[in-house]
């Protein structure tokens, strides 16, 4: 009775001696899966007057692999080296890289090692991935992180050993600030107005209408990315200056291509864009911070009364509440001065928190507790107003 399988073109001998009647089974393997399976294991087994012996040949197509290792790890590795991930950013990254190998691969180690009763090795998936890592490794200067890498790398290998290789890289989550010399440039693009895509696209393609615009398009091209959010903390008119440190915002950039990006963008006498890559915990801490704001005021009634203003300026000082989608929210006003220019229109400087909303503290159209068109008892109303200054309420939150 015999055992062993037929091993195909694998077997270059099998031969019954007469005289013993053994039949005799020459299995080759490639250096790959000989120094897996036999580099500390006898190469010869006897089962049921069957005789098998393990060959290793650098000519012949191995047993266990079909020559998996030659046919696909270099040409693999060549493709990822030079693929965008690589070629076009110099920054060290931390990589993971995994295979999806055919089951038949599996199924004939497990019948050898079955035979020679093999146990505890690493598998012919272990090795693969351990060889193409080096190689990438070797090549690229990145190194192995299976927790938290910058890019994960999946490659598929068919029964044919064709393959496939799908890139998979960690979000980019960036503070950006930005500074606003020039009047009339919007914060936001505003959907609200467009019906459909192409009239966004003609909308857009047309100029520069928003910062929003000049930020996402700066960031597909220095990042790759086909996905950018923007999550903004708080707004301004779009006739308002931001001076300073700039005001604050965060951007999340989805599966990017380079993370090495230009940090600033300067377009002169317009606009000042300065990005550093923060961590998600520390996400919550950019929202919160002050803004020294320098507003132009009308009194659109009456004339002004200068006797008014030294009077009740000050009372804004303090707690301030407002409404926000039914919900009650309350900030704080930490200083107040004022400048007058004429009968009818005055400076006021403020120090307070970010998210109050300004022409509403003026000019008291929605509920706000207090307002300045109450207590002055005059109806006044916001022209403009500038940020002169932002400061955020954190240990080297200043710092970008």
């Amino acid at each position: 009775m015999v055992l062993v399988k037929n091993y195909g073109k694998s077997i270059i001998q099998n031969k019954i001696d007469n005289n013993c009647n053994f039949t005799k089974h020459n299995i080759l393997i490639c250096k790959y899966c000989n120094e897996r399976n036999f580099r500390f294991v006898k190469k010869n087994v006897t089962r049921f007057r069957t005789s098998v012996n393990i060959i290793r040949s650098g000519k012949n197509e191995c047993h266990i692999c079909n020559n998996l290792f030659q046919k696909t790890i270099y040409a693999i590795q060549n493709d990822i080296t030079n693929s965008q991930y690589f070629i076009k950013d110099n920054q060290e990254k931390k990589i993971d890289i995994g295979t999806s190998l055919p089951l038949f691969l599996f199924e004939k180690e497990d019948n050898l090692r079955s035979l020679f009763k093999i146990k505890g090795l690493p598998n012919i998936k272990n090795q693969y991935n351990n060889i193409l890592r080096s190689e990438i490794m070797k090549e690229t200067g990145c190194s192995i992180d299976h927790l938290n890498p910058d890019i994960r790398i999946q490659v598929f290998i068919d029964s044919q050993f064709n393959y496939d290789i799908k890139y998979k890289t960690r979000s980019l989550l960036l503070l950006g600030k930005y500074n606003k010399y020039q009047r009339g440039l919007g914060q936001r693009i505003n959907f609200n107005n467009l019906n459909n895509k192409k009239k966004i696209h003609e909308e857009r393609s047309h100029s520069h209408f928003t910062i929003e615009d000049i930020i996402l398009e700066y960031l597909y091209v220095q990042t790759g990315s086909k996905n950018i959010k923007i999550a903004w903390s708080g707004s301004e008119d779009k006739n308002s200056l931001v001076l300073g440190n700039g005001r604050p915002f965060i951007v999340k950039i989805d599966s990017p291509q380079f993370r090495n990006i230009k940090k600033i963008l300067d377009i002169k006498d317009k606009l000042r864009l300065i990005f550093k890559e923060i961590q998600m915990e520390d996400i919550n801490k950019y929202y919160q911070y002050k803004i020294q704001i320098n507003t132009l005021i009308n009194i659109i009634e009456d004339n002004l009364d200068k006797v008014d203003l030294e009077e009740n300026i000050s009372k804004l000082i303090g707690d301030i509440r407002f409404q926000i989608n039914n919900k009650t929210i309350k900030k704080k006003i930490y200083s107040s001065s004022y400048k007058i220019i004429d009968d009818k229109n005055f400076e006021m400087k403020l120090l307070l928190d970010n998210g109050i909303p300004i022409k509403q503290l003026i000019g008291g159209k929605e509920f706000i507790e207090p307002c300045l068109s109450n207590l002055i008892n005059k109806k006044c109303e916001c022209l403009f107003f500038d940020i002169d200054e932002v400061i955020l309420n954190f240990k080297d939150g200043n710092h970008l």
